[in-house]
């Protein structure tokens, strides 16, 4: 028996699409227990509010790809540090 390979890549703007559909698929019935709409609909708003920043300091996303195509997503939050401890660092 042989285990799966995965590669964890970050999360680029192009896997969106696929990352949402994911998220539907995987939650279904907690969104449609939320809000009356088709699966193919809530996808579309998930894609409108699902607004991600590359360059946020205090969250980072994962997509895990498997022959390409997007079979999970990782989201790491942080807390950001005070602005006050940013400015100590020298080469900020």
């Amino acid at each position: 028996m042989s285990a799966k390979s995965f590669d964890i890549v970050a999360y680029q703007k192009q896997d969106h699409e696929a990352v949402c559909r994911l998220l539907v698929e995987s939650f279904k019935a907690k969104f449609q227990s939320l809000v009356t709409l088709e699966e193919q609909d809530i996808q579309k708003l998930l894609m409108q509010v699902w607004v991600q920043n590359p360059y946020s300091s205090s969250m980072k996303q994962f997509v895990a790809k498997e022959n390409e195509d997007v079979v999970g997503v990782l989201s790491l939050k942080w807390k950001a540090p005070p602005l006050h401890f940013l400015k100590q660092i020298p080469f900020l």
